[in-house]
């Protein structure tokens, strides 16, 4: 499905809209909808950063495990810092509204919606290539170092992280205390890292 909104090109996968549903059906745990929602505001925070700079994305992909947001033209240093850290700033806000509202109304759904903020505004942080932090890191490491040498640090950085999700994935599920989805994701960032060598 394809669409505009002012002069940005929406584009949904058919698979999103599969994916998205199929997890709402199958989900006994109550937390794919939060999450989901947690991610739409993280992703709506970008946005909104953009449009304050006045670079609205010419196109943007919803597609199964990723929203791609392509922008028609770049921003300076400053402009870019704003738009990386709105998204995980926006996941901040919600955690803290929930928890205000939580506190006031008592209502459990708040709670665990302010974990799951806090959860994507940590994990968003991290310093892993094509994350957040990990374009963050970057930016700031390209004012003293060249290019060649931020991409060796966000590369070493992202393989620790990765080894270490891997680590604590098989760690939980040996003592059986957690499911495959950590490690799973360690291996995704390891993969993502070589591959990109």
């Amino acid at each position: 499905m394809k669409f505009k909104i002012f002069s940005t090109e929406i584009n949904v996968s058919f698979f999103f809209m599969a994916v998205l549903t199929l997890a709402l059906i199958i989900d006994k745990t109550g937390f794919i909808l939060p999450v989901f929602l947690a991610t739409a505001f993280h992703e709506v925070g970008h946005l909104a950063a953009m449009f304050v700079l006045h670079c609205q994305p010419k196109k943007i992909n919803l597609i199964p495990g990723s929203i791609q947001i392509v922008r028609g033209f770049g921003v300076k240093t400053q402009g870019e810092f704003f738009i990386l850290l709105s998204g995980p700033l926006s996941n901040l806000l919600f955690a803290a509204l929930a928890f205000v509202l939580y506190y006031f109304l008592r209502l459990p759904y708040l709670i665990s919606f302010s974990a799951v903020n806090l959860l994507i505004f940590a994990f968003n942080m991290l310093p892993v290539r094509g994350l957040d932090g990990g374009s963050i890191l970057y930016l700031t490491l390209s004012k003293i170092l060249s290019n060649s040498k931020c991409e060796v640090i966000v590369d070493i950085l992202s393989l620790l992280c990765g080894v270490l999700a891997v680590f604590l994935g098989v760690s939980g599920i040996l003592m059986g205390k957690i499911n495959l989805s950590l490690a799973v994701l360690g291996l995704y960032v390891i993969i993502g890292v070589i591959i990109k060598m």
